[in-house]
């Protein structure tokens, strides 16, 4: 009689190996169920609001990455017009993302302004993410190369992703 042919790892190998498997299938689907649907992006946003008195037009290059885990960076770069004053932006803006449905709420953590960024009046940051915003946003793909960024309301900008 062997003993090595009878002992309970023996017998038991295959379900011992799909456990395994499967532990390590279900963690790599919960991974990217919870992430971002890209590694990185980056767009061309331009906004007029038009208030009572003045009007406020920015011009932005948004780059976003996705960094380990559930954070973000995203650099701000443009100008912010009122009236016939323009305002440089050159910032970086840290965040974290949590899936919540199919959607992703996003809270900003971080706000580091370069020496180039004069945009320092609050009716202007109002209009730029700061420490503490929470956005939902919704990210569908539009097909290999592009992404719609949408809200509860309306799309509001597409981003292209460098392959």
């Amino acid at each position: 009689m062997k003993v090595g042919k009878n002992s309970s790892y023996w017998r038991y190998r295959y379900h011992i190996l799909v456990g395994i498997a499967s532990l390590a299938f279900g963690m790599y689907a919960w991974a990217q169920y919870t992430s971002l649907p890209f590694k990185g992006c980056s767009t061309v946003i331009r906004v007029t609001n038009h208030l009572q008195d003045k009007t406020l037009r920015r011009i932005l290059l948004l780059k976003i990455e996705s960094n380990k885990g559930n954070a973000f960076t995203a650099l701000l770069n443009g100008s912010f017009y009122e009236g016939g004053t323009r305002y440089m932006v050159d910032r970086i803006v840290t965040g974290t993302y949590q899936r919540q449905g199919k959607g992703y709420l996003i809270q900003f953590t971080g706000n580091i302004l370069k020496p180039k960024d004069t945009a320092t009046k609050d009716f202007l940051n109002q209009r730029l993410p700061t420490v503490g915003d929470k956005e939902m946003f919704r990210i569908e793909k539009i097909d290999r190369y592009n992404l719609l960024f949408s809200s509860n309301y309306a799309p509001l900008f597409v981003c292209t992703v460098a392959d």
